[in-house]
């Protein structure tokens, strides 16, 4: 199909999620953070906490979204910046004020924090509102604090794992969390495996750090090392067999050779699914494109004047992630859907495979082999029938 052809031949989902930027300032300067070290700047000109006058338009434009598409249910992720820098007395105001805004609305409450701030009493708040929360903490203290730590340099993986792990020791309610790991290729794979069993880490999902050919990732020598992690990783894991965590990006190619397009975004899945909105009020597509200057302008939609799915077709979001032809007859294409769109951009477009194409190709090709070991033949969707 000719690339100018997609946008009237995608027929979509409406949109069911927001990432809803409550606090717009962080307490922690990692090196590889798209929003603040990766060359976009715009977060200086919007207040550091959302307001109640944006928090209400936005609930005005979820209740009219849902209306509009007969929708009985919609995620918020509270993000940040750093959410929790909000406050307690704060943050239970938002939500209070969201789900009082929202009616005949089921939210689904997600939260990302760094962790650093995380005590019992916030557990308390999550588990008495039903807010599931994801931590960022990226493996072994040597290794990840050379990325991840305060304005004055000092490393925060020691800080947010003594607290993880008095409020999961603690008396009161039991606190479950996910966690986010971006991939440093300096710590093997198999160890990271093995880091989150120690550390009592259930459920994970291993991220290929942000970069494209314009603004590769930081240190960048092409994309064997992350190939080399991604096997020892998934060697490790599969050999765990029921004792291993749970890891999304794993998991989603093996349902995907199973026969379940993907939905995870960092495997081809669709942007216009959700939208991101800023203290502000700013909406637009997921601030990970921050990472491809030349696209976009930020700050050009407001919830104010724009629903919550017209900057899909503002922005141009089908057009822009669809698949190149290269991927479209690529043998893995079943799996990865052309990658994460980030990934993909060169300056001036994004008609191209990922930079983490090899990788995702070796990975998708191993997890593929792994099953036709263990499963019957008839159970692998192949590129024909895929097709």
């Amino acid at each position: 199909m000719p690339r100018s052809d997609v946008e009237r031949q995608v027929t979509r989902a409406p949109l069911r999620w927001i990432i809803l930027k409550i606090h717009q300032r962080c307490n922690l300067n990692c090196s590889y953070c798209y929003v603040y070290n990766r060359g976009d700047d715009s977060w200086k000109a919007r207040p550091k906490q959302i307001t109640d006058t944006v928090i209400d338009r936005v609930c005005q434009r979820i209740s009219e979204h849902c209306a509009k598409h007969g929708l009985d249910e919609f995620v918020i992720e509270l993000h940040g910046g750093e959410p929790l820098l909000v406050g307690k007395k704060r943050f239970v105001a938002i939500v209070n004020r969201i789900r009082a805004a929202c009616v005949g609305v089921r939210i689904t409450y997600l939260l990302q924090t760094n962790g650093t701030l995380i005590d019992r009493e916030w557990c308390d708040i999550f588990a008495e509102h039903g807010v599931n929360v994801g931590v960022s903490v990226d493996g072994p203290a040597e290794i990840a604090d050379l990325n991840r730590y305060y304005h004055n340099g000092r490393g925060s993986t020691d800080d947010v794992l003594r607290r993880l792990a008095a409020v999961k020791t603690g008396s009161g309610r039991s606190f479950d969390h996910g966690c986010l790991a971006v991939i440093d290729p300096r710590i093997p794979g198999g160890r990271m495996i093995d880091w989150l069993v120690e550390n009592n880490i259930n459920a994970a999902d291993l991220l290929l750090p942000l970069g494209n050919r314009a603004n590769p990732p930081a240190g960048w020598t092409g994309p064997e090392p992350y190939t080399r992690f991604m096997l020892e990783a998934f060697e490790r894991w599969w050999k765990l067999d029921g004792a291993a965590p749970q890891i999304r990006y794993f998991e989603t190619l093996i349902r995907a050779h199973l026969g379940r397009k993907p939905e995870l975004d960092a495997l081809g899945g669709d942007l216009g699914a959700l939208c991101v909105v800023e203290t502000n009020g700013a909406i637009g597509i997921s601030d990970v494109i921050s990472v491809c200057g030349g696209y976009g302008e930020p700050d050009r939609y407001n919830v104010h004047d724009t629903a919550l799915d017209e900057h899909v077709d503002k922005l141009n979001v089908d057009l822009v992630q669809s698949p190149c032809a290269t991927c479209r007859s690529c043998p893995e294409f079943v799996a990865c859907n052309g990658g994460y769109v980030p990934h993909r951009w060169d300056g001036t477009g994004f008609d191209n495979p990922s930079i983490y194409c090899q990788t995702i190709m070796a990975l998708s090709a191993r997890i593929r082999q792994a099953l036709i070991d263990v499963l019957p033949a008839t159970m692998i969707i192949d590129e024909e029938e895929a097709a």
